[in-house]
């Protein structure tokens, strides 16, 4: 299934830019991503942007889902663990 999140507020966690490695200072960095879209494929995060640089098509995608300009956080996990 292809879905496709639009008018996404803010994308927190979501770097623009790919990264590879975060160590030491760039840890405290929080990215996001203002007034922007999200597309899922198969379960997975397949695409991501702003709006005003363009999106997929939406006739390519089984579902859209509108957020309203609400905040998503695709990327948060619970970090919290014991040894």
């Amino acid at each position: 299934m292809k879905i496709l999140i639009e008018n996404i507020k803010t994308i927190v966690g979501a770097n623009p830019e790919p990264q590879e490695t975060l160590a030491g200072k760039e840890m405290s960095v929080l990215p996001c991503i203002h007034n922007g879209w999200l597309s899922i494929e198969n379960g997975l995060i397949s695409g991501i942007g702003e709006m005003k640089e363009g999106m997929p098509a939406k006739a390519g995608f089984d579902k859209v889902i509108n957020a309203d300009r609400k905040l998503v956080s695709p990327t948060w996990c619970d970090s919290h663990t014991h040894i």
